[in-house]
């Protein structure tokens, strides 16, 4: 077996990184009876703990969960603070639990060292591993490959040992399933490395998966069948950054629709604000053949009711795909926005809200709509389409020169 060098990635002890943090702040609490009724990605935006039924109870222990996360509080420290507040809950030790399912009484272990011991290692590793693969997005063109490598454990899957030296490109379809960590206890870790050390050591082929079915249980005891590759747990047949970014966004649009509109602004703005926005923009470009298979929406503003009027939007919250928010911040000239335009960055995003709010709608045809506004001495030009469905949507976002602003203006003009 190959020698390993240290991993700071297991040692919890450091400041996490904004996207470390957020992964699990961003998170909905999820009661269940039992683990598989959240599952795979579901765990992107939804925490849970099997048999966590109460909810003051799966507060409490995200929130401690949040705060090892924060403080790089080690485990021993954190379960010996949060074991009395477990227990003043009574969930602690073991007690008489019926089956939602089925009715039957038995019993069942609640709060334990070892179920601590689980619950801290499976969230922190989780939390680590999105945080990752948003770093990696945005570092991908210096450190365009992964090499896979075993972790610390004195016992292995024959499946991860396979995989080890394992080296493909970041945004291999490999790694939306083969992503550690790969299992309970997994330790494997990914390594990004620069193109000439993947040539030294050798790229590998293309990776075949191969899947097999498992029957997952939910809490009202139906049954479905869910596929994962050979050698993962089904639970963790994932990639939690990118199953982050992709359901995060649902979620987020879900919660910004129902939130109210301070609320759903704070929370739009907070999205803008952070590191997020480069790993969205660092997907594959609309040009990509894997665009359209990991594409999915961001909210970027929540309209106004004069906005929602000028557009004909029926829905509060303006989108934009990732495949377009890649070609907005692609520094691909045939990807350009044309003759004065400044490059944009993926956090310009946050302007948008600002200028649907205060711009001046200066073109309006065929469901889309153009508005300029004035930020810091640059004129802002975005272009948003009304969807059949009634929803905004972010078509280019630009700052160039006033001239070129006000001979779009003209044109608008004489099409009147």
């Amino acid at each position: 077996m190959a020698d390993h060098p240290a991993r700071p990635g297991f040692s919890f002890s450091d400041a996490p990184s904004p996207e470390v943090s957020a992964y699990l702040r961003q998170k909905g609490l999820r009661p269940a009876f039992r683990a598989s009724e959240v599952w795979g990605q579901e765990h992107a935006h939804a925490f849970t703990v099997a048999l966590a039924t109460q909810l003051d109870v799966l507060a409490t222990l995200k929130e401690a969960v949040q705060y090892a996360i924060d403080k790089g509080v080690p485990f021993e420290s954190w379960a010996r603070d949060l074991t009395p507040e477990l227990q003043r809950l009574g969930w602690w030790g073991q007690a008489d639990i019926a089956d939602p399912a089925t009715g039957e009484v038995k019993l069942r272990q609640l709060g334990s060292p070892h179920r601590l011991r689980t619950i801290y290692q499976a969230n922190l590793r989780s939390a680590r591993a999105a945080g990752q693969w948003e770093r990696g997005q945005r570092t991908k063109s210096v450190l365009p490959f992964y090499l896979y490598q075993l972790g610390p454990s004195e016992r292995h899957r024959e499946e991860h040992k396979a995989r080890e030296g394992m080296i493909r490109p970041v945004d291999d379809p490999v790694w939306e399933t083969w992503y550690p960590p790969n299992g309970w206890g997994c330790k494997c870790w990914l390594r990004q490395i620069t193109r000439a050390e993947a040539n030294r050591r050798g790229v590998s082929d293309p990776v075949e998966i191969e899947m097999i079915p498992h029957r997952r249980q939910r809490d009202d005891g139906s049954y479905e069948t869910v596929h994962a590759p050979v050698g993962i747990d089904p639970e963790w047949a994932t990639n939690p950054g990118l199953s982050r970014a992709r359901t995060l966004m649902t979620n987020l649009s879900d919660r910004l629709a129902s939130a109210g509109e301070p609320a759903a602004r704070a929370l739009a703005a907070d999205l803008w604000s952070g590191s997020t926005p480069e790993a969205l923009a660092s997907q594959p470009p609309p040009r990509d053949p894997q665009a359209k298979a990991r594409r999915f929406l961001a909210p970027v503003a929540v309209l106004s009711d004069r906005t929602m009027a000028q557009t004909g939007a029926t829905n509060r919250v303006a989108l934009i795909g990732s495949d377009y928010l890649a070609k907005i911040t692609s520094a691909d000239p045939r990807l350009g926005h044309g003759h004065g335009a400044a490059p944009t960055r993926p956090q310009d995003l946050g302007l948008v809200q600002r200028i649907l709010d205060d711009g001046e709608l200066i073109e309006r045809a065929d469901r889309r709509s153009v508005y300029v506004l004035e930020i810091d001495g640059r004129a802002w030009r975005l272009a948003v389409r009304t969807t059949g469905a009634g929803e905004l949507a972010v078509l280019t976002l630009f700052a160039s020169s006033a001239r070129a602003s006000d001979a779009v203006r003209r044109r608008a003009k004489k099409q009147k």
